[in-house]
């Protein structure tokens, strides 16, 4: 099985290659050699390594790896990342305590140069990033492998499932799981990880920080008198139907102005071709001019202060297969959230968010538009809820904190210098 997990990543390498360079922006173009196991002259050895897919895991751990940066100020970081926006995130928020390039493709060959040529002390994988060849060969090398914030769906479970002995293989050496929930725990037991290595601190997204959240002063140009929605992170095919529901919302209330934040920036412009094609004008977040139907964010890092600037919120990647975005980040705020039937990246924490009745499900633009229109007539219903997300954030923090004695009295034991 892994000689032909390895054979077909070696045989799709120049379509990889092809696929990244006309993908990619001018800045990741730079550094495509990267994903090939260029290693950058910058990349510092003896490293605590951190890997991250994208911009979501590199935020949801960056608190953490500033926090181990203080408990161990003589540490060197390393933090790597599979696209460009989480270069961006890793840059921004951790540029100034660690580097960041990108992580090879899971060749043997690839990886086991980058991990003699980093020659890392320990490895933290960030929730999902589970890669045959980077979990053995760090361990062949002597690099003990953790997940922290490890979270595992049931589908995900499901399908690993069809990998049998290589799977028990690559989660029973781990050194280290720090799962979510009990529900993840469970299945990466049930996969091979030892039950003595697991360990259940909560989800660190709810140690959220809101931090600067400030934006053009012209913006209240867009909000001012208004009533203002939000759709974060949205997918190809969902912006459709907020546009919609938002024509809905419109004829009853001429005021209701909505923020399309799509997942990947680099789409603003076929979502800004859909808004006004549906007869609205649009603006963009980088522009100067705000006095629109429509507001996009196609600004990197600032999808958070554009949750605060809204009274409702719909999360993204939820009427398509992605899985759903976090809603923990509007929750924050304090506000109704709605959201699609798809919830697999995010089923304990929405169950928190459903239980308190500030989560509700939604399937077209029809049911978008009648819970939008329902919260913006009822200010009771509106305040008990955002009251509600707060509180559920409230009451779920300290994952960080458990997360952080943890890995920092695991890399201790792990006995390697510095």
């Amino acid at each position: 099985m892994r000689t032909l997990y390895d054979w077909l990543f070696v045989v799709a390498i120049p379509w990889l290659w092809l696929r990244l360079y006309l993908k990619g922006d001018r800045r990741y173009r730079t550094r495509i050699g990267e994903r090939f196991a260029r290693l950058p002259a910058d990349v510092p050895t003896g490293a605590i390594w951190f890997h991250a897919a994208s911009a979501g895991e590199t935020i949801a751990v960056a608190p953490t790896i500033r926090s181990l940066a203080r408990a161990m100020p003589d540490r060197r970081f390393l933090v790597t990342t599979t696209t460009p926006t989480g270069a961006e995130r890793a840059d921004a928020l951790l540029g100034d305590i660690a580097t960041h390039c990108y992580l090879p493709y899971d060749v043997a060959s690839f990886i086991r140069r980058f991990v003699r040529g980093v020659r890392p002390v320990a490895l933290l994988l960030v929730e999902t990033e589970l890669w045959p060849n980077l979990i053995e060969i760090s361990k062949a090398n002597g690099v003990p492998v953790a997940v922290v914030n490890a979270r595992l769906s049931d589908r995900s479970y499901r399908r690993y499932q069809r990998f049998g002995s290589t799977v028990r293989g690559m989660l029973g050496s781990l050194d280290r799981v720090f799962c979510q929930y009990a529900d993840t725990a469970a299945r990466f037991e049930a996969l091979g990880a030892s039950p003595s290595d697991i360990e259940t601190t909560g989800s660190v997204k709810f140690d959220i920080e809101i931090g600067d959240t400030s934006l053009p002063e012209a913006i209240g140009t867009f909000t001012t008198g208004q009533r203002v929605w939000i759709a974060g992170s949205t997918h190809q095919g969902e912006e459709s139907v907020v546009i919609e529901a938002h024509a809905l919302v419109r004829e009853t209330l001429p005021n209701a102005r909505l923020i399309v934040v799509p997942r990947h920036p680099e789409r603003t412009g076929e979502v800004e071709r859909l808004v006004t094609a549906a007869g609205f004008s649009a603006s963009r977040l980088s522009g100067g001019d705000f006095d629109s139907d429509v507001l996009l964010g196609d600004v990197m890092g600032t999808l958070m202060p554009l949750y605060g600037l809204s009274e409702v919120a719909f999360l993204g990647g939820s009427l398509d297969d992605t899985g759903g975005h976090n809603p923990i980040e509007p929750a924050a705020f304090g506000m109704p959230m709605l959201m699609g039937p798809e919830r697999r990246n995010f089923v304990e924490v929405c169950e928190r968010f459903d239980g308190a009745g500030c989560l509700h499900l939604v399937g077209d633009a029809e049911d978008l538009a009648t819970e939008l229109l329902d919260i913006f007539a009822d200010d009771e219903r509106r305040g008990r809820e955002a009251a509600a997300a707060r509180r559920v954030v409230e009451e779920n923090r300290g994952a960080r904190k458990l997360l952080l004695d943890g890995v920092e009295s695991w890399i201790v034991a792990s006995g390697k210098p510095s």
